[in-house]
């Protein structure tokens, strides 16, 4: 199941990521025309300088904007290539010679094209030019391009800083996606111990009853170890947890009965998969299995906008006041993976309750699973 985990904690429970990339790409490109069209803007009284203003200033300051906004259209453009190259090309120790040759050649290249473009797009706002066509162009080229030479590397240097920041983004997921993998890995052999050694104390009494568990406990690894997504809806938490708890009924008859209180829009919240079942365990294990005639074990959860609130109350032993909560391993692994997938926007709290047994509290950031039209 880890590998599974690890595997899909990206992808396979993030169906929505495919919409999201595509409005970051919208987003970028927004953002590219609006940071050009504000340099037009800038550059614009510079070049009424130059110039010098007519008696309708007003018109021409429009054209001169027009004029210059047509220049910096290839570099919109151009942007997306320039922010791919940084992207690309990661400044290595050992490299630098290599990486300014390189470097050297696209920005010659770029620099000239979007410079060359920009003022064909220019002429047709000038009424008249001295000289041949062409002639006038690469005039206007050579000069266009000295100035756009600190623009590329303005740019460039953006998209440095981007690709250092992406990838220091993803070398964070990837340890989180590690640390996932570690304490899915420590859940496993935890959950099949205590289960194989309720199992192997009822075998001299009911063999029979030993057999069905063996067989219910099969059928439960099978499902865990098939590929569960990282998170999935708080619906399909709950089978999977109704699944071991039935397990465990099977192994005290009579003395162990759960329930459940999940409010419908609680169901269609998305946590993460298996973090209920080492509270179950050990509500069972250190509470309703310590008491002679056993307990109840109940299970709440409500959705606000904001919030997914559960809670897990158990029958158990009463403690003396001010007894603090002891966590084994289970409950220390369902700690670090709230604290790993959420970080401060989690809250965790467990206590004694008076009457006997233990509450656990959890909040989680409320996350409606999202539904994928069908073609």
């Amino acid at each position: 199941m880890e590998n599974a985990i690890a595997t899909t904690f990206l992808r396979k429970d993030r169906p929505d990521l495919h919409h999201s990339h595509e409005g970051h790409s919208l987003s970028r490109v927004a953002l590219i025309v609006a940071a050009w069209t504000l340099l037009a803007l800038i550059r614009t009284p510079s070049a009424l300088l130059v110039t010098g203003s007519p008696a309708n200033a007003a018109i021409y300051w429009e054209w001169k904007f027009l004029e210059v906004l047509a220049s910096l259209v290839p570099w919109m453009l151009v942007t997306p290539l320039i922010l791919f190259v940084a992207d690309r090309l990661p400044l290595k120790k050992g490299s630098l010679w290599r990486w300014l040759m390189l470097q050297l050649f696209l920005g010659i290249g770029i620099t000239a094209t979007a410079s060359g473009a920009g003022v064909l797009l220019m002429r047709p706002l000038f009424d008249s030019i001295s000289g041949s066509e062409f002639s006038w162009w690469m005039r206007q080229t050579t000069i266009s391009s000295f100035y756009a030479v600190t623009s590329y590397i303005a740019v460039l240097g953006i998209g440095y800083s981007m690709a250092y920041f992406e990838r220091d983004k993803q070398r964070e997921r990837f340890l989180v996606e590690a640390r996932l993998r570690s304490l899915t890995a420590q859940l496993n052999p935890h959950f099949l111990f205590n289960t194989l050694n309720a199992i192997s104390s009822l075998a001299y009494e009911n063999p029979v009853l030993a057999d069905e568990s063996l067989c219910r406990l099969s059928e439960i690894l099978r499902k865990s170890l098939s590929g569960l997504p990282a998170r999935i809806s708080l619906q399909d938490e709950i089978a999977l947890v109704r699944q071991y708890a039935d397990l465990h009924v099977m192994l005290m008859p009579d003395r162990l009965r759960i329930e459940f209180d999940i409010d419908a829009p609680a169901r269609a919240a998305v946590v993460p998969s298996m973090f209920l079942q080492p509270l179950i365990e050990n509500a069972i294990t250190h509470g309703v299995a310590r008491l002679e005639r056993g307990g109840k074990i109940v299970i709440k959860a409500q959705a606000s906008k904001t919030h997914l609130c559960i809670t897990v109350t158990n029958d158990g032993p009463v403690r003396h006041a001010g007894c603090v909560v002891t966590r084994g391993l289970g409950l220390t692994n369902v700690c670090e993976r709230l604290q790993v997938l959420y970080g401060d926007e989690q809250t965790i709290r467990l206590k004694y309750r008076a009457e006997g047994g233990l509450e656990a509290y959890i909040t989680l950031p409320f996350e409606p699973q999202q539904v994928t039209a069908t073609p």
